[in-house]
C-alpha cells in the first residue's frame, strides 16, 4: 500500500450567479427555521452531513461502491474517530467507512479452514478513509483532504460525487459545487523546480464485455493496457517538456472500442514519474485536465512517513495531525491571505 493525500478545493454555485456563503447554505441550501449565526449554520451542515451517509447517493450503483458510517464499535475497528465537528466552527474530520460490493466473492477463515461463506452480492465490503472538510461559514470555498490507496480500493471518485451533491442542498438556490483537484503551490514549487521525468504512463482497466475490435487480447475477460513513454540514453527531460510531449501524444489512436477510437487521453489514469535531487527517490505527478497540467501527489511516505504503518491503513492518529499540518501551513495560507496567521485545531 502506499497512501497519499488526495486534495479538492470545493467552491458554492448559486443558480443565479449570485455568491453566497457556507452559512447562506445552511439557510437556504438545507433550510433552518431562523437566519442562523456562523456556529448555528456550520453545527446544521455537520449535523446534514453526518446523516448524508445514508442517503441514496451515498451509493454509487455505477462503479458499484458505497460510502457508509458503520455505528458500532464491533464492527468498525475506529468507530471513536469518526467524522467530528472542530471547536473553531470549520472543519468536520474523521474515519468513514467506504468499498465495493457487487462481485461473487466467498469469505474463507484462514485458520479455521472449515469455515466457509458466500458472500451476496448486495454486501459491501468497507474500509477506512480518512477525510478533512474545512467548510468557513463565512466564505464560499473550501477544502477537502482525503486518504486513498489504490486505484480499485479507492473512494475518492464516490466521496467527491457526494461531496457534489450535498453541496447542492435542495436544488432550488444551489447547483453542484465546482469541485476542484488542488495542490499547494509551495508543495509544486518545491518538486518542479528541480525535477527530471523518468516515464510517462498512461494506464487502465477494460473487461471483455466493452468489446474491443480486432485481434488485440481477443478472448481475455478483464485486462490491463498501459502505455509508457520514457526518455533514452542519458536524456534527462523536464517537467514542461513532458507536459509538452503529453499535449502531442495525448490525442493519439492506439485502438477501437466499438468502433470508437482509443485515445491516450481517453486513458483513466495518466501520471508522469520524476526524479529530483531534493527528494529522495521517485515521485508521481498526476494530470489535472481542469488545470491543464501535472499536478504532484501528496504521498504520506515522502510528506508524512510519521502517519505510515505496517498494516493496510495508516495510523489516523497521525493522519490527523499531518492533515492540520498540511491545511494549516501549505493550504490556508494560499485560499484565505485574508486570515493572515490564523491556524485551526
Amino acid at each position: 500500500m502506499n497512501p497519499k493525500f488526495e486534495i479538492f478545493k470545493l467552491q458554492l454555485q448559486t443558480r443565479n450567479g449570485d455568491k453566497k456563503t457556507f452559512r447562506d447554505f445552511a439557510e437556504y441550501g438545507l433550510g433552518t427555521e431562523t437566519t442562523p449565526n456562523n456556529k448555528e449554520a456550520f453545527d446544521h451542515i455537520f449535523s446534514e452531513y453526518m446523516k448524508a451517509f445514508t442517503a441514496p447517493y451515498a451509493i454509487d450503483k455505477k462503479t458499484k461502491k458505497q460510502l457508509k458510517i458503520v455505528e458500532s464499535t464491533e464492527h468498525n475497528e475506529f468507530f471513536k474517530l469518526k467524522p467530528s465537528k472542530s471547536s473553531t466552527g470549520s472543519i468536520i474530520a474523521g474515519v468513514i467507512n467506504g468499498g465495493a460490493y457487487g462481485t461473487k466473492r466467498i469469505l474463507s477463515d484462514i485458520v479455521k479452514t472449515d469455515e466457509d461463506q458466500k458472500v451476496s452480492m448486495n454486501k459491501s465490503v468497507l474500509g477506512y478513509v480518512y477525510t478533512f472538510l474545512y467548510i468557513p461559514p463565512e466564505h464560499d470555498t473550501g477544502i477537502c483532504i482525503i486518504t486513498s490507496n489504490s486505484l480499485e480500493s479507492s473512494v475518492t471518485k464516490l466521496y467527491r460525487d457526494f461531496l457534489s451533491t450535498f453541496f447542492s442542498g435542495n436544488g432550488v438556490t444551489f447547483s453542484k459545487p465546482l469541485v476542484s483537484p488542488f495542490v499547494p503551490k509551495e508543495i509544486q514549487k518545491d518538486f518542479k523546480e528541480t525535477a527530471t521525468v523518468a516515464k510517462l504512463v498512461f494506464s487502465d482497466s477494460f473487461i471483455e464485455s466493452n468489446g474491443f475490435e480486432g485481434d488485440i487480447l481477443e478472448g481475455s475477460k478483464q485486462y490491463n493496457i498501459e502505455v509508457t513513454f520514457s526518455p533514452v540514453g542519458d536524456s534527462k527531460p523536464t517537467l514542461e517538456e513532458a507536459s509538452s510531449l503529453f499535449n502531442k501524444i495525448k490525442n493519439k489512436f492506439i485502438s477501437k472500442i466499438r468502433g470508437k477510437e482509443l485515445k491516450l487521453i481517453d486513458f483513466r489514469n495518466k501520471k508522469l514519474v520524476a526524479n529530483s535531487k531534493k527528494f529522495k527517490g521517485e515521485k508521481t505527478f498526476e494530470w489535472n485536465s481542469r488545470e491543464d497540467e501535472f499536478i504532484p501527489v501528496i504521498h504520506l511516505k515522502n510528506y508524512y512517513p510519521s502517519a505510515l504503518d505496517k498494516e493496510e491503513y495508516p495510523i489516523f492518529e497521525e493522519v490527523k495531525k499531518c492533515c492540520l499540518e498540511l491545511f494549516n501551513e501549505k493550504i490556508l495560507p494560499e485560499i484565505r491571505p485574508d486570515l493572515n496567521a490564523s491556524r485551526y485545531n
